[in-house]
């Protein structure tokens, strides 16, 4: 709802300041006020959609030395999936974290409200797919 308004406000006022403004525009497409909002309307939630998709939460525990964490790392990279690590060896609050989540052995890989122990990309492929 509060979505909604924010766009009739911004149709309130981009109509008003464009019909005073003589230039190339969207309104000089021949579409009427309704069909202009109706368009917004529907880019507004392909793109809210869209982010929704994207905000699958991968986070992974790790070490530096860990064979399995580096190809994870690689993977994640190689994909452009956006990840937060935690190095359990150098921080306190993330080894407690860790161990709050039954960890026993590394990497640890949380997706969404999925739980990896280890990394292989089919496992892996598996639950980020159905995370989102």
């Amino acid at each position: 709802m509060y979505l909604f308004k924010l766009v009739v406000l911004f149709l309130f006022v981009f109509l008003n300041q464009s019909f005073s403004v003589a230039s190339t525009s969207i309104l000089d497409s021949g579409m009427s006020a309704r069909q202009i909002a109706e368009g917004i309307l529907r880019d507004a939630r392909k793109k809210q959609a869209m982010a929704a998709k994207e905000k699958v939460n991968v986070v992974m525990y790790s070490t530096s030395w860990c064979g399995y964490c580096k190809k994870a790392r690689r993977y994640f990279k190689s994909k452009g999936i956006k990840y937060t690590e935690y190095d359990i060896e150098r921080s306190t609050a993330a080894k407690w974290k860790y161990d709050r989540l039954g960890g026993k052995g590394v990497p640890l890989i949380l997706i969404g409200n999925n739980r990896m122990r280890g990394f292989s990309v089919r496992r892996f492929d598996r639950l980020y797919e159905k995370s989102r």
